[in-house]
C-alpha cells in the first residue's frame, strides 16, 4: 500500500474496527497524522500567538477531532493483523491515565503523600507499555487468514 492509498483507506474505514491493516497502512497514517499535527500546532502558535491559546488552539483541536476515529480504527486493525486483540491498544492509555491520576492526587489535591517508588513504577509501566505497543505495531502480520480476517497483503 502506498502513502495516498493508506490515507484514503484510513478515512474510508474510520468506523471499521474489524479486519486487518498492514504495517504500511498504519505507519503511513501515523506519518501523515504527525505532519498534520505539527502543521496545526505551528499554525496555532503563529496565528494565535497574542491570544495565549498555544497548547490547544482551534487548529490543533480540529486535527485531534478529525483524526481520532481513523487513528483508533487503524490501530485496532493493525493489532488484529498481528493476531492480537484490538483492546490491547488501551493498555498504554491506561498507564498514562494512572500516572496522571497519581500526579493529581499527590500535587493538586494533596490526597496522598508523594512516593518516589510509586512514581517510578508508574513511569516505567507507562514507558514499557508504549514501547511494547510500538514493537507490536512494527511486527509483520500473521501469514494467511487469522481469526480477524484474511491477510491484507495476500
Amino acid at each position: 500500500m502506498n502513502f495516498v492509498g493508506a490515507i484514503k483507506s484510513c478515512f474510508n474505514k474510520y468506523t471499521t474496527f474489524s479486519g486487518r491493516a498492514p504495517r504500511s497502512e498504519y505507519w503511513y497514517w501515523f506519518l501523515f497524522k504527525c505532519v498534520v499535527d505539527i502543521i496545526a500546532y505551528l499554525g496555532d502558535h503563529y496565528l494565535l500567538e497574542g491570544i495565549g491559546l498555544k497548547p490547544l488552539g482551534p487548529l490543533t483541536l480540529a486535527a485531534m477531532l478529525v483524526f481520532y476515529a481513523p487513528s483508533l480504527s487503524v490501530a485496532v486493525r493493525r493489532m488484529h493483523d498481528t493476531s492480537r486483540s484490538g483492546w490491547k491498544i488501551v493498555i498504554p492509555f491506561c498507564m498514562v491515565v494512572l500516572y496522571g491520576a497519581y500526579g493529581w492526587a499527590t500535587t493538586v489535591f494533596e490526597l496522598i503523600a508523594p512516593n518516589p517508588t510509586i512514581h517510578g513504577i508508574l513511569v516505567l509501566a507507562a514507558f514499557v507499555s508504549i514501547v511494547v505497543m510500538n514493537i507490536w505495531m512494527c511486527l509483520r502480520g500473521a501469514n494467511g487468514n487469522n481469526r480477524y480476517g484474511p491477510d491484507p497483503l495476500a
